[in-house]
């Protein structure tokens, strides 16, 4: 309980999220094509691929009726020019920089600042911000000294793996699992204990029974590599071996411990992966939730668990005797009892001392540091299957360079450990009331013409449109910071003194006051009305350049890391402006609770389809069309293939963001189309090199061009304002213009 541990349903929204600027992670495979200014996509169209670098230059000819986004974007690519640090350039991207280089002047100021403190821009309680402060200045004490953690070297561990060495009989092995000691670091149990928001239908957090969570409490991070053990799972393998043969090498195990230790731990991980559904059945949600979704009184749940110590656990968390558990997958609770056993005792101690290995290796001293970081690339290089990954954003400031303690404790620390605070405190900076009263005035406008176009919308049966009118109603609104902020006045840590002696704390000690606070304050949930609003810094962080739709929580989310540049959202820009930028961002999001995806789930985040049979053919029929019509197109020159049905979701949530948007600009007057089409289209300038576009060319967003002509191309609006006639490169004949929605 000690880790920030998610409920099954919490890990599948991560995965099913529909995010509006991921990034890709596959290469696609092609032979490196020259590309020549001026050159359009194939013979027979008069599109230019301006996204690629020197696909346009000064005597490039194009006309706004013949390939709108390059004519709009023209001047911006001209003066835009890449360089070996900077290979791919979009609002994105130079959003990002922009909040890389807030977020390093705020570790700057709280390091240089010993009374560091910000007056806020929002509405949060000045004392939960100065605490804040402080949480944050005392860790990256502890974190940045590296003179004291380096004198520390790797002894701030041994404590934490002797516990478990020590560990003689099945007896001791609760006590540690229980944490009598507070020497158990990694609060990982073979069966989890969570509070989630309930999957059956009550407004409440529930008491949640799970089995591990694969992705970060098994080695290989699939319970399917364990049976059927891939080159994946390989990576992984030798991400664990290279973490605990060093840490425990360092901490004098001799190689033949060291391989005994690393083979129990596989081979307990092993039994337990053994137990548990495949990823593909879990993955399944609607069939996954039916069959794994089961509920048990106190006494069927200490029958389900005679051996492994439940009844201890429930007591020590005060949630023991009630009335309903909601357990997730009973065999694997049934077969865990067999494992809880004196015969299998040295695998689960085993299996401790690695997973206890990975989680202190980063925070001892500045070699462990550095190991640690190096084994983590080579995960990240091999596991993405992509050699060309976007370069860091530069750390460059307009005054000076910043230390390379202050990017360690931002990149690293700051954000695996203290993301809450260190949110709150970049929000009371650079947020304001004014900016989100204003995105949620664009949301009610779309939600509101969404409400109308459902209600009109002819091939939804009434069923269905009832179904979704009524979602749409409940949709819960995440925008620019929380309304409620989290109090973390009751996590305290002590930090080095400034002559550097310790006053009582390591940075390995505060983690785990980190931890042991974060799995208090979840439990201290249970039995809490669900707050369909609440937003969890901790879990969803607020600096980060993105918008996305959670299905599973009915929710579309708009980051403040996202309104870093007015190229996104600008207070003092025109309304048609904003409408064609976050706009239609919104109305994106919200398109997606309408989707293949969406329409899995209810109003309230459940899984369940409440479109009919005859609902879902003809809106994937709808979805095919626009699918083929994306595959005809040649995404760059050279190219044979475009994978339309891999756009095809993200492609149809561009159309509702603009169609949704257009149906608000009905009801204003003089509104002015020509600079709403040029903002939308401004919005997906960008410049990268050949091969990074051959990267995006396999992602499941269209290529940045397509995202602007394509989905223009389908509306009347577009046409007559630049009256566009057949013949021009823009023109789209009526009866192959395809909106789903």
């Amino acid at each position: 309980m000690r880790k920030k541990h998610m409920a099954i349903y919490k890990t599948l929204a991560a995965v099913l999220s529909l995010t509006l600027l991921t990034g890709c992670s596959q290469v696609f495979e092609s032979a490196s094509q020259p590309i020549k200014a001026g050159q359009t996509i194939s013979s027979d169209s008069k599109w230019i691929n301006s996204d690629i670098d020197g696909a346009v230059d000064k005597d490039t000819l194009v006309s706004l009726k013949d390939d709108f986004h390059t004519a709009v974007n023209k001047e911006w690519l001209l003066e835009t020019e890449l360089d070996s640090e900077n290979m791919d350039i979009s609002n994105a991207t130079k959003a990002g920089k922009i909040l890389r280089n807030r977020k390093l002047a705020i570790v700057k100021e709280l390091r240089t600042t010993k009374e560091a403190s910000f007056e806020s821009t929002v509405e949060i309680d000045p004392g939960l911000l100065k605490h804040d402060c402080e949480l944050v200045q005392k860790f990256s004490e502890l974190a940045g000294n590296w003179e004291k953690r380096n004198e520390l070297g790797v002894e701030p561990a041994r404590p934490y793996i002797e516990v478990i060495e020590e560990i003689q009989n099945m007896d001791d092995m609760t006590d540690y699992l229980l944490n009598r000691s507070g020497m158990n670091y990694t609060g990982i149990s073979p069966i989890e204990i969570g509070v989630q928001k309930s999957l059956s239908g009550e407004a409440k957090y529930e008491v949640m029974i799970t089995p591990v969570y694969p992705a970060e409490e098994l080695c290989l991070a699939n319970q399917d590599e364990y049976s059927s053990f891939s080159d994946k799972g390989e990576v992984y393998k030798q991400t664990t071996d290279g973490q605990v043969w060093y840490l425990l090498g360092r901490l004098g195990y001799s190689e033949k411990e060291i391989s005994r230790i690393l083979k129990l731990c596989y081979r307990f991980e092993g039994r337990l992966a053994e137990l548990m559904k495949s990823s593909s059945q879990q993955n399944d949600y609607i069939n996954y939730v039916e069959t794994a979704d089961n509920h048990y009184d106190y006494e069927q749940l200490l029958e389900l668990s005679p051996v492994f110590p439940m009844k201890e656990l429930l007591e020590r968390y005060q949630i023991s005797d009630l009335e309903d558990y909601t357990v997730w997958e009973p065999d694997y609770i049934k077969g865990v009892q067999k494992l809880y056993q004196s015969k299998y005792l040295k695998e689960i101690k085993s299996y401790y001392v690695v997973q206890t290995v990975k989680q202190l290796l980063p925070l001892l001293d500045r070699e462990s540091y550095d190991k640690a970081v190096e084994i983590e690339k080579q995960l990240s290089s091999r596991n993405s299957n992509n050699n060309n990954k976007l370069p860091p954003p530069t750390a460059d400031m307009e005054e000076e360079q910043l230390t390379e303690e202050d990017e360690i404790l931002l990149e690293y620390y700051f954000g695996q450990y203290l993301s809450g605070p260190f949110d709150q405190i970049y929000i009371s900076k650079y947020s304001t009331r004014e900016q989100k009263e204003e995105i949620l005035e664009i949301v009610n406008q779309a939600v509101d013409y969404y409400r109308q176009m459902l209600l009109e919308e002819e091939w939804l049966s009434e069923e269905a449109r009832e179904a979704a009118v009524e979602k749409l109603e409940n949709i819960s609104i995440r925008a620019v910071y929380p309304n409620q902020f989290k109090d973390y006045r009751g996590l305290e840590f002590e930090a080095y003194e400034e002559n550097g002696i310790a006053t009582g704390a390591t940075l390995v000690e505060a983690v785990a006051a980190i931890n042991d606070f974060q799995a208090d304050r979840s439990m201290e949930q249970f039995g809490q009305p669900y707050d369909r609003d609440w937003w969890d810094l901790d879990v969803l962080s607020a600096t980060v350049v993105n918008a996305f739709y959670i299905p599973t929580e009915n929710s579309i989310n708009i980051l403040p890391g996202f309104l870093c540049i007015s190229d996104f959202y600008d207070a003092s820009a025109s309304e048609e402006e904003n409408m064609g930028r976050i706009g239609v961002i919104i109305g994106h999001e919200i398109t997606h609770a309408f989707d293949s995806t969406g329409c899995l789930f209810d109003k309230d985040g459940r899984g369940g389809f409440w479109y009919s049979p005859k609902d879902v053919v003809k809106f994937q029929m709808r979805v095919n069309e626009l699918g083929k019509y994306y595959t005809n197109i040649i995404p760059y020159p050279g190219a044979t293939f475009y994978n339309g049905n891999l756009v095809s979701s993200e492609a149809v949530a561009d159309m509702g963001g603009v169609k949704c948007m257009l149906g608000v600009a009905k009801q204003k007057e003089n509104f002015d189309y020509e600079l709403f089409f040029k903002s939308y289209a401004s919005l997906w300038r960008c410049k990268r090199v050949f091969e990074y576009e051959q990267i995006y060319a396999t992602d499941v967003h269209p290529l940045n061009f397509l995202r602007t002509n394509v989905t223009l191309q389908q509306f009347d609006e577009f046409m007559e304002t630049f009256d566009i006639q057949p013949g021009d490169g823009m023109y789209l004949e009526p009866e192959k213009r395809t909106i789903v929605w």
